[in-house]
């Protein structure tokens, strides 16, 4: 295993520089390193690809106004959700709360499979938009999603 070392900072040596980003001044490791990433993003590529083509998401698989809607709002929250069982916790709806409270309109996006229906109307009830949506893109997808609403 090669080891960790720290390298002098100097703006003249550009030497030193790039081997600053290596786990060990060993030009060899780095270059294998680099061939193992290669590797892996030219064999994990044209999988994920075709996944990610043929598994296309629809946005909004569920879209619902809240009961908290506020046209008067200057301050919007998108609060991205995900929990594996579904449900929604206390903790979360503590949180929208907290942000209905500092005066945000709340659009709650999650992308969990199967929230129970009391979850979902305990989270109408704080929020001005609730959506529920694939789990596909991850907080950036959803913010890119539902930005326009």
């Amino acid at each position: 295993m090669a080891t960790l070392c720290l390298t002098d900072l100097s703006e003249d040596s550009t030497e030193n520089a790039l081997r600053r980003y290596t786990r060990a001044p060993n030009w060899r490791r780095t270059i294998h390193d680099a061939l193992i990433a290669a590797r892996e993003v030219v064999t994990a590529g044209p999988p994920d690809l075709a996944r990610a083509l043929r598994d296309a998401p629809t946005v909004g698989l569920r879209i619902e106004s809240g009961i908290r809607p506020d046209v008067t709002a200057t301050q919007v929250a998108l609060y991205v959700h995900y929990s594996a069982t579904g449900r929604v916790s206390e903790m979360v709806r503590c949180h929208l709360a907290l942000l209905n409270e500092l005066g945000f309109s709340i659009v709650f996006i999650s992308m969990a499979d199967g929230i129970p229906d009391a979850d979902w109307q305990a989270v109408r009830r704080l929020a001005a938009l609730a959506v529920q949506r694939p789990n596909f893109g991850l907080d950036f997808g959803a913010w890119q999603d539902l930005m326009p609403e």
